[in-house]
């Protein structure tokens, strides 16, 4: 059973992100990123350049996530930055950080989590 609102989005988000990834090689530009993707005759962005935790307008959960990595010799801000990846699960690890689920985004992110999205 599928308890995410948003299934039928995040699968053309999934779809539409592997097409271009094969079309790109796997090295998809931002330009493409930002043009985002048509889903019931709208567009639906994949990403913001502003936010790392990002949920389109027409989803109620997050759709993705992104970081940046830090500049030589600085510490990493986040968890999410290190290459270090979760033996069990192979998943990088994530603090909700900076308000944990008082942040609008970290909420946006923690029920694309709860509702187990995919």
């Amino acid at each position: 059973m599928n308890d995410d609102p948003d299934s039928a989005v995040r699968a053309k988000a999934f779809d539409a992100i592997e097409h271009l990834a094969v079309q790109a090689s796997g090295q998809i530009r931002w330009e493409d990123i930002v043009r985002g993707f048509v889903a019931d005759g709208q567009t639906v962005r994949f990403a913001n350049r502003a936010l790392g935790i990002f949920r389109p307008r027409q989803m109620s959960a997050a759709l993705s996530i992104k970081t940046v990595l830090p500049r030589t010799g600085r510490v990493p801000r986040y968890r999410d930055q290190s290459i270090d990846l979760d033996d069990p699960t192979g998943l990088l690890h994530y603090d909700l950080a900076r308000g944990g689920l008082k942040n609008q985004t970290n909420r946006d992110l923690y029920e694309a989590s709860v509702r187990r999205a995919r």
